[in-house]
Formats: C-alpha cells, sequence, structure tokens
C-alpha cells in the first residue's frame, strides 16, 4: 500500500492480488508455523491472509459446485436432444421409411379410395406406437398431414380396449402433471386440446373408476368468537363425577346472527 501524494487531496492506491497468489498464500498458511513472518515475507498483513481463507474456504466449493450444475445441466439438454434425433432416425430405419412410404402412397381421386389411404396410415401408426420413443403420435399425425382426432375416432372404432387403454394413460398423465388439482371438465378440455375428443362424462367416469377425482379443500372457517366482552362461565360439568343416570344434561344453543 502506497500513497500518491500529501495533503487535502491525497489518494490511496490499494494493490490487487490475484486469485493464484491468495491460494498461494493460503496454502502455505496452513503449513507455516508462524504466520506473521509469512506475512511479512509476503508484504501482507496477518489480516489479509485470514480473509483469504476464509473466502476460498467458504465461497470457491459454492462457485465449483454451481459451476459443476450448470455444466451438468447443459450436457442433460445435449443428450436430451441427442436421444431425440436418435429415436427419429430410428423410427425411420425400424418403419422401413414409414413417412416416406405413407406419403408416397396414392391418396386416390374418390371417398371410398382416400378412406382406406387414411386407414392404411393409421394402422402404420398403430403397428409404431410401442417403438414411437420420443415420436409421439402428435408429431406421426402431423408428418403424414393428418387429423389427431380422425386418428383416435378410428381407433376407438377399430380398437376399442386399447383406445381405453390410451384414454385412461392420457388421463393419468394430465392428472399427474396438475398434481390432481384438475376435475374432469379441465381434463376433458386438457384431452380436446391435445387431439382427443373424449365426453366430459366419460373422462368423469374414468377418474372415478381410477380414484383420480379431484378433492376439493375447503378453507377452515372459525365459527367460535372467543375475543368477546361477555362473561365467561365456569365449566360446572367439567369437576362433577357422575354415579349414575339422568345426574347431569348438557344443551346447546347457536345464536343467530
Amino acid at each position: 500500500m502506497g500513497t500518491l501524494c500529501r495533503g487535502k487531496d491525497c489518494k490511496v492506491k490499494r494493490k490487487r492480488y490475484s486469485r493464484k497468489f491468495q491460494r498461494m498464500a493460503v496454502e502455505r498458511m496452513r503449513t507455516s508455523e508462524d504466520v506473521g513472518e509469512l506475512a511479512q515475507e509476503l508484504g501482507v498483513t496477518r489480516r489479509c491472509l485470514y480473509k483469504w481463507r476464509t473466502k476460498l474456504e467458504t465461497v470457491e466449493p459454492g462457485e465449483e459446485a454451481s459451476r459443476a450444475s450448470t455444466h451438468a445441466s447443459s450436457y442433460r439438454k445435449e443428450i436430451q436432444q441427442l436421444k431425440r434425433l436418435l429415436a427419429e432416425k430410428a423410427m425411420e430405419v425400424h418403419g422401413g421409411g414409414f413417412f416416406q412410404r405413407c406419403l408416397a402412397k396414392s391418396r386416390g381421386s374418390t371417398p371410398e379410395e382416400r378412406r382406406n389411404w387414411r386407414d392404411d396410415i393409421y394402422d402404420q401408426i398403430r403397428k409404431l406406437m410401442s417403438l414411437q420413443g420420443s415420436l409421439s403420435i402428435e408429431r406421426m399425425c402431423e408428418l403424414t398431414r393428418l387429423s389427431r382426432a380422425s386418428f383416435y375416432r378410428s381407433f376407438r372404432e377399430q380398437h376399442p380396449v386399447e383406445e381405453e387403454m390410451e384414454v385412461r394413460s392420457a388421463i393419468q398423465r394430465i392428472a399427474v402433471e396438475h398434481r390432481r388439482r384438475y376435475g374432469y371438465r379441465r381434463i376433458a378440455a386438457e384431452l380436446r386440446r391435445r387431439g382427443m375428443p373424449v365426453n366430459h362424462k366419460r373422462v368423469m367416469r374414468l377418474m372415478a373408476e381410477d380414484n383420480l377425482l379431484a378433492v376439493r379443500v375447503r378453507a377452515f372457517v372459525v365459527t367460535t368468537n372467543s375475543h368477546h366482552e361477555f362473561e365467561v362461565h365456569l365449566n360446572l360439568a367439567g369437576r362433577m363425577k357422575l354415579t349414575g343416570t339422568n345426574q347431569l344434561w348438557v344443551a346447546d344453543i347457536s345464536v343467530p346472527q
């Protein structure tokens, strides 16, 4: 520490030490027998040495942990993106060029031919539902340029048992995502937004069977006013010792407001 001038406008120039120098000083401080001699050798005060030791021992581990957690989260995001890309490539390989084959088929000119074309694509989607990975039914319908609602209608007509399981699974996922705060009306609306036109009465029935109906928690209402100016009488019934019947009769009254 040194001064640039003397007098009223004197400014103090403080010497700054790098983090590397501070670490070296703290390491030597741990093995040194006399901290005063070490401080004199390094040209610093003992207070600086103790301050550096406290800062490096308490702050640095947290900083390193936060940096490690930040790096880990970024790595997890990159891994998820790579998994998604691999799943899409695997879909193309396992499906034998599913989307290319579906789009290459002729839609036909008559309503019957177009209906058969849609049914063929729906059959392909149903076959690949168990292999879809991160590629959802929504994405497959989007790539084939078909409606999810029409797919689920066809699914319900041709495979009612599998469609029932799919609807139950979707209801359970929505209920868990919203911590069972959604009732059957909101879940039915969410299913419609996801392309699954399900009647709200059916949703209520399935939720009742799976014990997923939302429980409404009512707020506790205080009905007793203990802070009043009237006289509080003793509880004489609490002091009595009963030895037979008809020795004590108790009644209550509700005061209208």
